[in-house]
């Protein structure tokens, strides 16, 4: 049986989130303790300091998104969390970027740190 390639974008992932959440996009995105786990991502992204430690001023560093551009990050730094089943972590290298859209994790550095990805 032929396998066909399917593109599951972000945004289709959000968009099935919202509607069995029963919630804007808008409002979804702009909780704080939402984090979109991407495997494109290349690196952790969060819109405000909320929650993190160890802030150093980033001196002009950028974060590459997916589309190629460059984005000015503010300062570095990491932040805990906590997954559904308790575990701690801390993320490091996390980039303050304020006014993102959404706080965005790079799932592919938590996938070679050993955490799991489990779906519904």
């Amino acid at each position: 049986m032929k396998q066909e390639n399917i593109e599951f974008s972000t945004e289709m992932a959000l968009r099935i989130a919202v509607e069995h959440g029963g919630t804007s996009m808008a409002t979804f995105l702009e909780d704080p303790e939402v984090f979109v786990i991407n495997t494109g991502a290349t690196c952790h992204i969060i819109g405000n300091c909320i929650g993190m430690t160890d802030m150093k001023d980033a001196k002009g560093s950028k974060a590459r998104m997916g589309n190629g551009a460059k984005i000015e990050t503010k300062a570095i730094g990491k932040l805990p969390f906590r997954t559904n089943d308790g575990t701690k972590g801390v993320m490091n290298v996390v980039h303050l970027i304020p006014g993102a859209a959404f706080h965005l994790v790079s799932g592919t550095k938590l996938l070679t740190l050993g955490y799991e990805s489990q779906g519904d």
